[in-house]
């Protein structure tokens, strides 16, 4: 059988459709890859920027924990004062020996660097005497600490 120049031309004309559609479909298989690498690339920045905004916000809430515990470190060196004050003056009356050399507070409830804890009781000792020994001896007194109001009374007197 003799070919034509159109059968020719027909079968040529199929295998460009054929390469053509294998083109086509091979370029979306290449896009749908593409789209799944791009889609997982976002997926991957978007989990590291949330979890660096976990961090910073991690590291912020410690600052604050850090600031608050340090702000309850100085309200004990307050009331370390007021009670130092408060010795001082009752020695200058004859209720207790003096001079008052420093006034040390340790809390007794409620931990004062647990943020957990609304108010700490303190035992507070207004040390007015050190034997050769190093030893020392002094008055008792108590205070109270609310953080709450960031207000704290004391008195004379063991801590009860």
């Amino acid at each position: 059988m003799e070919r034509t120049a159109t059968s020719r031309a027909s079968k040529s004309t199929v295998g460009l459709y054929v390469i053509a559609v294998l083109a086509l479909a091979l370029s979306g298989v290449a896009v749908a890859y593409l789209k799944a690498i791009l889609d997982a690339d976002r997926q991957i920045i978007a989990a590291v920027q949330a979890s660096e905004g976990y961090a910073a916000s991690a590291a912020a809430r410690a600052d604050k924990v850090d600031a608050e515990r340090l702000r309850r470190k100085q309200k004990v060196t307050d009331i370390e004062a007021s009670v130092q004050q408060y010795a001082a003056q009752l020695a200058e009356k004859g209720v207790i020996d003096g001079p008052i050399q420093e006034v040390s507070c340790d809390p007794v409830s409620g931990l004062s660097d647990s943020l957990l804890s609304e108010t700490t009781a303190f035992s507070c000792v207004a040390w007015n005497h050190t034997d050769d020994d190093g030893t020392r001896s002094g008055d008792k007194f108590n205070a109270r600490m609310n953080w709450s109001t960031d207000e704290f009374v004391y008195g004379f007197g063991p801590a009860r």
